[in-house]
């Protein structure tokens, strides 16, 4: 923690996470690149369309497996600044998220892969927060911003998913009744979320664990 003003304050953190033994499901497209090597994986099932190895998919069961290690290590910095004009105080802030690298063993046996910037790994996010007030009223402006990642590879195309950018509203009051009343909006703008156009359509082309489908959402 470096606070080289008093009304400025830089904090960061390195971390490194290492699971051993990680049991995980086996990723399908992978499961399905060990068959194709003929490799197959313990536990696997895969079956085409009149046994025909070249034709379309007909079933594909993936087992748990234990997949050995995986790690990942990034470094975190928060930037705030504060000040006080009159009676007016301001706050801005910046909280900046950067990974190094996030390897895992995609089957059983392989080496490890960093996925760093694949679908569901982003290189990198951001939350720039600015708030205002005075006697007890605060407004509150949010951009939060997801990095560009790759879609899902295909024998016929690839690409990027674009970077994602959504901002938050809110005004809070801070009542005389000791207590407070906040309205505010996620996603006031409605922003819709990159589509991985490689996937079927439908939630499929949605990277759940970081885009929300719910669209602008009002409290």
């Amino acid at each position: 923690v470096f606070d080289p003003l008093d009304q400025l304050s830089i904090t960061t953190d390195y971390w490194y996470l290492r699971i051993n033994d990680a049991v995980t499901p086996v990723d399908a497209q992978h499961a399905l690149d060990a068959s194709a090597l003929g490799t197959p994986l313990p536990g696997i099932e895969v079956i085409h369309v009149n046994n025909d190895p070249t034709g379309p998919l007909l079933r594909l069961r993936v087992p748990t497996a234990n997949l050995g290690r995986s790690e990942n290590a990034g470094v975190d910095v928060l930037t705030q600044f504060s000040t006080n004009i009159d009676t007016t105080h301001i706050t801005l802030s910046n909280d900046y998220a950067r990974k190094f690298y996030t390897k895992t063993v995609p089957y059983p046996g392989a080496a490890q892969v960093d996925f760093l910037g694949d679908r569901g790994h982003p290189a990198w996010r951001m939350v720039n927060t600015g708030t205002i007030g005075a006697s007890g009223h605060d407004v509150t402006l949010r951009n939060n911003i997801i990095a560009q990642q790759r879609k899902t590879p295909t024998p016929e195309a690839g690409g990027h998913m674009g970077s994602y950018s959504t901002y938050d509203v809110q005004y809070q009051w801070t009542h005389p009744w000791n207590g407070s009343i906040a309205v505010g909006a996620l996603n006031v703008l409605n922003k819709d979320f990159p589509k991985d156009d490689n996937e079927r359509r439908g939630d499929d082309q949605r990277v759940e664990e970081l885009f929300s489908a719910n669209g602008r959402m009002v409290y």
